[in-house]
């Protein structure tokens, strides 16, 4: 199960990155997400891995009209559910709160570059025209958070936690944003 999910993850953030219209975005072959969904299908069942795809598909389309970006923090949140349901039904429920909530403190960390290039998220429908610092480092402690909340219910021991939470903190500014502060960015030009 657990090599399915990183070929599944893997497989939308290839597939994300191809269908972004951002420059600094990855420069990988457009199909290159076709290779790791079939492989995540050896390991998981096919209905998590076609519904885990229609939720990808609906939060990629995040920057190409409203309703997709107004709707992109549920459809992240679906996304987890989609992988969550087909174990422990639950678990769903939480698994959605938390990363719809990661998902909208992303859009307010993203806010005002979103509403520069016309995405109607969350925040830029309710006005908010400015990259908000805070949900940069709310983002970030989420993130960490949610990580916690994963270790109570996986099989790995609780003092890889610490590590794992570390290495979420170090390859933060390895994801290209155009939020990021010039300090907090590894990239010339984002």
């Amino acid at each position: 199960m657990v090599f399915g999910v990183i070929f599944l993850w893997v497989s939308f953030l290839f597939y994300r990155e191809t269908r972004r219209a951002d420059d600094h975005n990855l420069k990988i072959n457009k199909h290159l997400w076709i290779v790791t969904f079939i492989v995540s299908a050896f390991f998981l069942p096919i209905l998590v891995c076609l519904g885990f795809a229609l939720c990808s598909y609906f939060y990629a389309k995040k920057k190409k009209e409203k309703i997709w970006g107004i709707s992109a923090s549920f459809w992240r949140g679906f996304q987890y559910v989609a992988i969550v349901a087909a174990y422990d039904l639950k678990l769903s429920l939480l698994v959605f709160v938390l990363i719809f909530i990661r998902s909208l403190i992303a859009d307010f960390r993203d806010a005002g570059d979103d509403a520069k290039r016309n995405i109607q998220t969350i925040p830029v429908a309710l006005g908010i025209n400015k990259n908000q610092v805070w949900a940069l480092y709310s983002h970030m402690i989420f993130i960490s958070l949610t990580t916690v909340v994963w270790s109570r219910f996986s099989f790995l021991d609780g003092r890889w936690i610490i590590l794992i939470i570390i290495l979420q903190i170090i390859t933060y500014p390895f994801t290209p944003r155009m939020s990021n502060p010039k300090y907090f960015s590894f990239y010339d030009e984002v």
